[in-house]
């Protein structure tokens, strides 16, 4: 499933505010890093597309008139494994998305 259909599906919904559309902040993940176990499962070509997701993610918030954040620009994965995130980047993250929803909340 796309990040398009979960965002059409989700502003269709009537959940957002007085029953209207919802306000999404779309975050795209990071590229994973260089000793990703993960390898094995997408290969060098899956892991190398995932690195271009940001471009498509950012497509789709303007598709679809969400917030966008590209998780890239704030973290990246740990060195230990190149997947998981680091109790200080993760509180990094943490920062930057709380001031992200109050932007978009208002």
């Amino acid at each position: 499933m796309s990040i398009g259909v979960l965002v059409n599906t989700i502003q269709k919904s009537g959940f957002g505010p007085e029953g209207g559309e919802s306000k999404i902040l779309i975050l795209c993940p990071p590229p994973l890093g260089e000793l990703s176990h993960l390898e094995d499962l997408f290969g060098k070509e899956g892991i190398n597309k995932y690195k271009d997701f940001a471009k498509y993610y950012k497509k789709v918030a303007k598709l679809y008139n969400c917030s966008f954040l590209d998780v890239a620009t704030v973290i990246k994965p740990s060195d230990k494994d190149g997947v998981h995130y680091d109790e200080e980047d993760v509180k990094k993250l943490g920062k930057v998305l709380v001031k992200n929803v109050r932007d978009i909340i208002g």
